[in-house]
């Protein structure tokens, strides 16, 4: 869950990458706060401003994406079924089994966080290729991404809010369903039979024991000293470099990692789904379906401000709330 550390210039992006817990639920399958702090480890996150991945161009602050004057039913399943489509068929499919097929099973824990981030970077290439069609991004100009995409955010999270259950759960169910299926190419594991599945007692037991990791003493140090060596004379490169910071020790520590006791698992070992990089991206999908849970949001919301603060970002984490 807390793989997903919202990034100041692509923190839109960043919050859309799933659908359970992003209050952007334009770009993935979440809808609340939860999503940017829990899944940002790497979900979205990159070293640099995802913008700039899918443009060579300068952002233009003038250009705007002409996106329709009200997100309708019929456009937001439609929005569903198409980025769906492409990632089950399509050039992203092809991206994403090339990258399951580079990866070695047995590697270190320090290749997770990229190989997530390059699936997060596949996922925002497809949704704006369907969104561009429908006028919210102008794939190029990376200013007009990033306002195209919050805006769909913004449109699809009042969408869900005021129509029919029915429809509300038609394009949840599918906004779901694609992300289990982007992270299971990505990782080479199938996604409909793979992922244990988790009680809502069994999930707030885990994100207690990613919380509690997060603050405890060493990691907090660790963060903090880590972050204070970073120098940068481009304010955005210096807070692109904590931020990539802040995801690797959340991967590679507070998940991968054993915690204080090196005796123990880690905290994918202990709760039975295994070890490496598909035990961790197993996991991430099975906590998706409770990101919207209070109590869950509120372990993740109270580890993620100490990180940020021992980062030095915590006054980004109040520009997020």
């Amino acid at each position: 869950m807390l793989a997903r550390i919202a990034t100041r210039g692509a923190s839109s992006i960043s919050r859309q990458v799933h659908g359970k817990i992003l209050p952007c639920r334009g770009v993935s399958p979440a809808t609340n706060r939860t999503n940017q702090l829990s899944r940002s480890a790497a979900p979205h996150a990159t070293t640099t401003n995802p913008c700039r991945y899918f443009s060579t161009e300068s952002p233009s602050s003038s250009t705007t994406p002409f996106a329709p004057d009200e997100l309708t039913p019929d456009m937001a399943l439609g929005i569903a079924d198409a980025t769906q489509f492409f990632i089950r068929y399509g050039l992203a499919q092809r991206r994403l089994q090339a990258l399951a097929d580079s990866q070695d099973a047995s590697a270190p824990s320090s290749s997770v966080l990229g190989q997530w981030q390059t699936m997060i970077e596949i996922y925002l290439a497809t949704q704006l290729h369907v969104l561009a069609g429908m006028g919210y991004a102008d794939t190029t100009n990376g200013n007009a991404q990033e306002l195209g995409l919050t805006k769909y955010a913004q449109d699809l999270s009042s969408l869900l809010e005021r129509t029919d259950d029915a429809t509300r759960d038609a394009i949840v169910s599918t906004r779901r369903e694609t992300w289990r299926e982007l992270v299971g190419a990505a990782y080479g594991f199938d996604a409909d039979n793979d992922i244990p599945t988790l009680s809502i007692v069994q999930a707030r037991e885990m994100m207690h024991a990613v919380s509690s990791r997060m603050v405890e003493p060493d990691l907090l140090l660790a963060v903090q000293s880590q972050t204070a060596k970073v120098n940068d004379p481009d304010p955005e490169v210096e807070l692109q470099k904590k931020h990539q910071i802040l995801q690797e020790v959340i991967v590679n520590q507070v998940y991968l990692g054993q915690g204080s006791n090196s005796s123990s698992p880690s905290i994918p070992e202990r709760f039975g789904f295994g070890s490496g990089p598909q035990a961790y991206a197993k996991l991430q999908c099975a906590m998706s379906d409770y990101e919207g849970d209070p109590l869950i949001g509120q372990y993740a919301a109270s580890a993620m401000s100490k990180l940020f603060a021992a980062a030095g970002l915590d006054n980004l984490l109040g520009e997020e709330n």
